[in-house]
């Protein structure tokens, strides 16, 4: 939580408007893979992520943050990305510059950042890096900035106005 505190204060120096939103304080439930969401745009759950969700949607950027649990993201986040359905689909995060961060005791800080900024981009979202591994010495802390793998803009041919139809989805293959 720190890390992502860091980063919106930064933000805030720049003259952005910042709200930090802690998942674990939220009530969520499961996706069920209903496809409701992109059809409609509405989600059949009545929780807490609708207010996330609006909160997301209305926002010029997003900083998303996680430690790494077993080499990946909380299940806070999971939950999370997995409720984006719609967004994915739709694409609906064209516009919206974002950016991930990540803690760990050891290795996978470089696996969740990917991680998060492919699942961003797939969204329709720009990518504006990660900060990369931070590091203690004797000297104090040492940090190399790095640009990611997954640095990407989406194709313009990708975006849409308003909500897509089915048959005005594009198939990603496979």
């Amino acid at each position: 939580m720190k890390l992502v505190e860091a980063v919106l204060a930064g933000a805030e120096e720049a003259g952005a408007d910042t709200k930090l939103i802690d998942l674990c304080s939220l009530s969520k439930k499961y996706c069920s893979a209903c496809a409701v969401c992109y059809r409609t745009g509405e989600c059949v759950h009545d929780d807490d992520f609708g207010k996330v969700y609006k909160q997301i949607m209305g926002s010029d950027g997003i900083v998303l943050g996680s430690p790494v649990y077993f080499g990946s993201v909380t299940a806070q986040m999971k939950t999370m990305i997995d409720r984006m359905s719609d967004p994915l689909h739709c694409q609906l995060l064209l516009g919206k510059r974002v950016a991930s961060v990540s803690t760990a005791g050891s290795e996978g800080h470089r696996e969740v950042e990917e991680y998060i900024n492919r699942i961003l981009v797939a969204m329709g979202a720009t990518t504006s890096g990660a900060p990369g591994p931070i590091w203690r010495t004797r000297r104090g802390w040492k940090k190399r900035w790095r640009r990611p793998s997954t640095w990407a803009e989406p194709s313009s041919g990708r975006s849409r106005v308003g909500r897509p139809t089915p048959s005005r989805r594009r198939s990603t293959g496979g």
